[in-house]
C-alpha cells in the first residue's frame, strides 16, 4: 500500500498513540520479501522501531507475523 508515512505519524496532540504495530505480513501468498527482512536486518528493524516508539510515545510495540513464517 502506498499510505504516506508522513500522514501515518502526523498524530494529533490530544490523541495519544498507544500502540505501534509492524505489520510483517505478506499481501499475496507467495511474496517473501517482508519475511526476508525480518531475518537479514531484525537488528535495523528493531532499532527503526524503537526510535519511531520513541517519536509517537508509544506505549506498547507489536509485531505481526504470519502462522508460516515462525523464524521471522
Amino acid at each position: 500500500a502506498a499510505f504516506p508515512s508522513h500522514v501515518k505519524f502526523n498524530l494529533p496532540d490530544d490523541k495519544p498513540c498507544r500502540y505501534l504495530m509492524l505489520n510483517g505480513c505478506e499481501c499475496e501468498p507467495f511474496l517473501t520479501c517482508d519475511h526476508r527482512v525480518m531475518l537479514e536486518y531484525a537488528g535495523e528493524l528493531l532499532d527503526g522501531l524503537a526510535i519511531l516508539q520513541s517519536f509517537v510515545e508509544a506505549e506498547e510495540i507489536y509485531i505481526a507475523i504470519e502462522n508460516n513464517k515462525p523464524d521471522a
